[in-house]
């Protein structure tokens, strides 16, 4: 207990403003801010206060779309003009889209991020309270939220995905099944649901058993002979294993009919979207990258859509178009450069600096759909003979695969943010061009370095004063 002497009127509300505790002192860049603390039944909300109000008030909300609209409502009227919350599962998804319909700005933020400040009490009412507080003195970083469009082809292209990704689990359980028989039909051809392994798996389910009968399904372009076949599929069958593969091989073919209708959507989707340019239909001999797949949104469509032909860029499908447009979009405003997007990508490594000394780090982890798109793409780069592919070698001799294969997506990325945003036409340059560049590089590296010295490069074989290959 403190003691005050006589006539002084030193209170507790002036101590504490001197002591270290006091939290006054941080200017304020959002006057309307306001802390959203959402958990799956109740959304808690800290305002700013009013003249005259002591504290900051704090109401709790329901998650219905009616206790959100409540929200909005109260929000507006305490004059709220941007908004902070923790992004939690998918609670947040509702809310984001409601508030935003109301015209309010929303920022969702890391929670590792938040909590990282230590030495406060943890409840609902002060976790509100304090991103209030951050966010009015703009302390939060607001992760990128894709627009209503770029949302829904994002949501339908993992839906997709996810179809695709059970589809090979049913196969696997075939596999297995197989195996657990002996029945090696997965050594005789690379495809167990291919055109051959579909007619020998049909042919098991109706009961056939003789390993010459069923190799006989073969089809004529399968690598393996008919009597390496057979040898194959002679196997103790066992009855509760040809039900399993039964029960298997339907499941696969029913997600095969519901994949086809998620593309089938997801390029209607896409046809109903405002079109950057027109162009005409590409033949399959034109495009470099091989044939069209038939499982992803064409070629034309994405370049109508992005109003660029990234295709030119070699070692570049598709796929790998479409995993960019679902991602980010077709807006490249929210990265201010491409450095701040290979960055978002952890595509480019960390900065570790202290005491004027860079220590190594590595890229930040990052599960992106699009940072492994990108990165397969370089895998598939680095075996071609473009500048990219140059590159990806020259780094894989010195650093390693792994990160040479970031290195080549980082620079692949940054492609894409140049041509996305500028416009224009993709130019691919060859390996020859690279290693141009790179030699004169290196030459104008060494003639600056000799300079430091008092020394100037001469090419081999020509002699000045007496002295070949360099002079002082």
């Amino acid at each position: 207990m403190k003691l005050y002497p006589k006539g002084t009127k030193t209170t507790r509300e002036e101590e504490a403003k001197k002591s270290f505790r006091y939290k006054g002192g941080l200017d304020v860049i959002h006057p309307g801010a306001a802390g959203l603390d959402l958990h799956k039944e109740s959304i808690v909300a800290c305002v700013p206060k009013r003249e005259g109000e002591k504290e900051y008030p704090i109401r709790e909300f329901g998650t219905y779309t009616q206790d959100l609209e409540e929200l909005g409502e109260w929000l507006k009227e305490r004059g709220v003009t941007s908004i902070a919350m923790e992004a939690t599962g998918v609670f947040w998804w509702p809310v984001v889209d409601h508030l935003r319909s109301e015209g309010m700005e929303v920022l969702l933020v890391n929670a590792r991020e938040v909590r990282s400040v230590k030495g406060r009490p943890k409840t609902d009412k002060a976790d509100s309270r304090w991103l209030r507080r951050l966010h009015a003195c703009g302390l939060l970083r607001g992760s990128f939220i894709p627009d209503a469009e770029t949302s829904a082809l994002k949501n339908l292209w993992r839906h997709r995905q996810s179809l695709e990704e059970e589809s090979v689990r049913a196969v696997q359980r075939i596999q297995k099944a197989l195996q657990i028989m002996n029945v090696r039909l997965d050594i005789a051809v690379s495809n167990v649901v291919g055109e051959t392994g579909m007619r020998i798996l049909e042919a098991i389910l109706r009961g056939e058993r003789d390993a010459e009968e069923l190799a006989k399904l073969r089809d004529p372009r399968v690598k393996c002979s008919e009597a390496e076949m057979a040898t194959a599929l002679r196997g103790n069958y066992k009855e509760e294993q040809v039900f399993v593969i039964g029960e298997n091989l339907n499941h696969y073919r029913y997600l095969q009919v519901r994949i086809e209708e998620a593309e089938r959507y997801l390029r209607e989707r896409m046809e109903r979207m405002e079109k950057r340019v027109t162009v005409g239909a590409v033949a399959v001999e034109e495009k470099g990258n091989g044939a069209q797949p038939q499982n992803v949104p064409s070629r034309e469509q994405l370049h109508e859509l992005l109003g660029v032909d990234l295709t030119q860029i070699k070692g570049v499908g598709v796929t790998t178009i479409a995993a960019f447009l679902v991602t980010v979009g077709r807006d490249m405003s929210p990265w201010p450069t491409a450095k701040h997007f290979v960055s978002w990508l952890g595509l480019a490594p960390m900065v570790h600096e202290s005491a004027g000394k860079k220590k190594s780090a590595h890229s930040a982890k990052n599960s992106s759909l699009l940072a492994q798109a990108f990165r397969m793409a370089a895998m598939v780069i680095g075996r071609l003979d473009t500048y990219l592919g140059a590159y990806y070698r020259r780094l894989k001799g010195r650093i390693g695969a792994a990160k040479a294969i970031t290195a080549t997506a980082r620079k692949l990325a940054m492609l894409f943010y140049h041509a996305v945003r500028d416009g224009g036409e993709v130019v691919s340059f060859t390996a020859e061009w690279y290693e141009e560049l790179y030699r004169e590089k290196t030459l104008h590296n060494l003639q600056r370095k000799a300079a430091r010295q008092g020394y100037q490069l001469v090419p081999i074989g020509v002699t000045t004063g007496g002295v070949v290959g360099a002079t002082r």
